[in-house]
């Protein structure tokens, strides 16, 4: 939230409520405010303001010819927009000022101010004004600077001595022949001390560069007013542009037997589908439509020959239903010496109309024409309006099945949530038939 200066409407429904628990009026009394500008005969300001430690004062000048005012005050608002306090005191003068004060724990910034009257039933707002911050910034402690080529990470904390909004940055100073990328992430802003850190990237190489800290109080003013502070100043050297090495790339063969073999795999890294096998023993793989990849994960069937895929990273889950081989970089691996790390099975099936869904679960979901272990006599097959993307899957079925492989529970534990369901096909997971409203937001 920032300070409106033009703002007049100030005393919404949450004010009102507070207003009411001082007996001043009801929410519902509010609801018909209307500015001072279009009172007939009464014309007010606030003409001053100051803070004393935690007592605020307010002064409002009010000229009220036909005695109809009968209260003034204010409200006091923090940077969520919660009321504070309220301060309100009977106004028996027809012209003057009078000068309103309170207690307010005003102990973090900043904070808006609303004064107000009420002239008969109605309240009418007068002006609003934003209170800043009167304590200093906290002075930030820079605790290191960590070099890696041309990419500088500077760490910093800041303990302020009294709850308060603030910001922290980082800065380097020294010749670069570009712009450098600043990226900074920061603790709980309320936890004590605070701490920062912020990597500046695209620095020239081989130079000389200057780091430095700085926090700013939250201001509702012109930000050239906030208060500052800066940490102690570091030197520090980059090194040499670091080319990133090359990826390694790693070759997955699965080989199948007489009859056909699902599988699924899940790596770290990058994954295609391929025709060379390496060092496996088939002299080539074939690319089906039955082979499917998805992000990290593939799956699909073989039955006498081979599917090969390059990837990159680490193999983190291998699952295999039927009498299929697997071969890793040329050597024969046990696919039990590997988590399945998607241990769901979701099928959609029949209907007599077409129906359309989408899905979502937690972690990874691929595309599969297994039915294996599921106890289920289905035949899955692939369709080009079948989508599968970042955990979300979204497809359509008139008398066939669409399956699918899955991990992980959601925010409500289960391993899928429906978020469309048009039609009435059947559905199973891991061979239970299950009702997709239940699965559902």
């Amino acid at each position: 939230m920032k300070f409106d200066s033009s703002r007049r409407k100030v005393l919404a429904l949450g004010a009102g409520a507070a207003l009411a628990t001082t007996g001043l009026g009801s929410a519902a009394d509010l609801e018909g405010e209307q500015s001072i500008e279009h009172h007939p005969t009464v014309d007010a300001e606030v003409v001053d303001f100051f803070t004393d430690g935690l007592e605020l004062n307010v002064t409002i000048s009010v000229t009220d010819p036909d005695n109809a005012v009968d209260r003034i005050g204010f409200i006091v608002e923090d940077y969520n927009d919660e009321t504070v306090d309220i301060a309100a005191y009977w106004f028996n003068d027809a012209s003057g000022e009078a000068t309103v004060s309170k207690v307010v724990p005003l102990n973090r910034a900043p904070y808006s101010c609303y004064a107000f009257v009420k002239a008969g039933s109605e309240y009418y707002t007068i002006d609003s004004v934003g209170l800043s911050p009167e304590t200093e910034a906290p002075a930030p402690q820079l605790l290191d600077v960590s070099v890696s080529g041309t990419t500088a990470t500077i760490e910093y904390e800041v303990d302020p001595q009294e709850p308060l909004i603030f910001g922290a940055r980082a800065s380097v100073d020294g010749p670069t022949s570009g712009t450098p990328r600043y990226v900074t992430e920061r603790d709980d802003p309320y936890q004590e001390p605070s701490f920062f850190r912020t990597v500046v990237t695209g620095l020239d190489p081989n130079t000389e560069y200057t780091a430095t800290a700085t926090t700013m109080l939250d201001f509702w003013g012109d930000q050239e007013d906030a208060d500052t502070a800066e940490s102690e100043s570091t030197t520090f050297r980059t090194g040499d542009v670091i080319e990133p090495e090359p990826a390694t790339e790693r070759r997955l063969v699965v080989g199948g037997g007489d009859e056909v073999a699902y599988y699924r795999v899940t790596v770290t890294g990058s994954l295609e589908r391929t025709t060379e096998t390496g060092d496996a023993p088939f002299d080539s793989a074939t690319v089906d439509d039955e082979d499917f990849v998805s992000g990290h994960s593939a799956c699909g069937g073989v039955a006498g020959g081979a599917d090969a895929y390059v990837f990159t990273g680490e193999l983190t889950n291998v699952g295999v239903d039927g009498g299929a081989t697997v071969y890793l970089d040329g050597e024969e691996i046990h696919p039990g010496d590997y988590t399945d790390e998607l241990p769901h099975h979701l099928a959609i099936t029949g209907g007599s109309e077409r129906t359309d869904y989408a899905f979502r679960t937690a972690g990874d979901v691929i595309k599969t024409t297994e039915v294996d272990g599921t106890g289920l006599d289905l035949n899955p097959t692939y369709d080009d309006e079948d989508t599968v993307s970042d955990g979300e899957a979204s497809g359509a079925t008139a008398g066939g099945t669409d399956a699918y492989r899955l991990d992980g529970g959601g925010s409500s534990g289960d391993p899928v949530t429906f978020t469309k369901f048009d039609g009435d096909a059947t559905v199973y997971l891991d061979g239970e038939e299950i009702d997709p409203d239940d699965y559902s937001d």
